[in-house]
C-alpha cells in the first residue's frame, strides 16, 4: 500500500512540474512609468530624456528607439530605465518584455536647439603642417546654421543656412594661428569652435 501511495504521488508530483513548472512568471509593471505612457514627450534635440518603469521583478526591458532596439536589464529596485537622446522629428519610443509584449510606449516630438559644431576634417583641434602647403578645414552643425569663419579673430566669411562649411588655407607662413567657427540660427548660437 504504501509503495502503491507513493507512486501516485510521485506521479501527481511530475504532472504538476510538467504543467506548472515550467511557465515563468512575467514582469509586470508595479508603480508609476514617467513620463506617463501614451504620451508626447517634446524636447530639444540632443537633450537626454529619460524613461523610468518599475517593475515588480529584474527583467531585460526591449527598448525601441525610432525603430531601433536595445535589450537593457533593469537597475536597482527592479527599475527600467532608457536615457534617450532626442532626435530630430517624431517617433515612437517603446518598451517591451518577451513574454509580455509591449508595457509602455511615448510620442517623442523635438524642437530644434540651439545649433552644436563639430569639428570634422581635421577632428583634433590641434593642427601642424608645413609653410605654404595647402589645407581645408571643415567643420558640421545640427541643425542647419550660418557658419562664419575667422583667422585670428579677423572675420574671413559667412556661409548661410549649411549643415558643413569648410575654410581652406593656402598660404600659410610659419607661425601659430587660430582659426574659429561660429554658428547661428534663429534658436541661438552655438559655441564656437577653433583649430590651433
Amino acid at each position: 500500500m504504501k509503495k502503491d501511495g507513493l507512486q501516485i504521488f510521485t506521479a501527481i508530483l511530475v504532472l504538476g512540474l510538467l504543467f506548472c513548472g515550467t511557465a515563468g512568471a512575467v514582469p509586470i509593471v508595479i508603480g508609476e512609468i514617467t513620463p506617463s505612457q501614451n504620451s508626447t514627450v517634446t524636447g530639444t534635440v540632443g537633450a537626454t530624456q529619460t524613461f523610468t518603469i518599475p517593475l515588480n521583478e529584474t527583467a531585460s526591458v526591449i527598448w525601441t528607439e525610432n525603430g531601433t532596439s536595445t535589450t537593457i536589464p533593469t537597475g536597482d529596485g527592479n527599475i527600467a530605465t532608457l536615457n534617450h537622446v532626442i532626435q530630430t522629428g517624431s517617433y515612437p519610443v517603446t518598451a517591451s518584455i518577451d513574454g509580455a509584449g509591449q508595457i509602455a510606449s511615448w510620442n517623442v516630438e523635438s524642437t530644434p536647439g540651439v545649433p552644436v559644431i563639430t569639428l570634422s576634417n581635421p577632428s583634433s583641434s590641434s593642427v601642424s603642417g608645413n609653410v605654404g602647403e595647402s589645407r581645408t578645414f571643415t567643420a558640421t552643425v545640427e541643425p542647419a546654421a550660418d557658419m562664419s569663419w575667422y583667422l585670428n579673430g579677423n572675420f574671413l566669411y559667412t556661409n548661410a543656412s549649411v549643415v558643413e562649411s569648410s575654410y581652406t588655407n593656402s598660404s600659410a607662413v610659419a607661425g601659430t594661428y587660430t582659426l574659429e567657427v561660429r554658428a547661428q540660427n534663429s534658436n541661438g548660437a552655438a559655441e564656437p569652435k577653433s583649430w590651433t
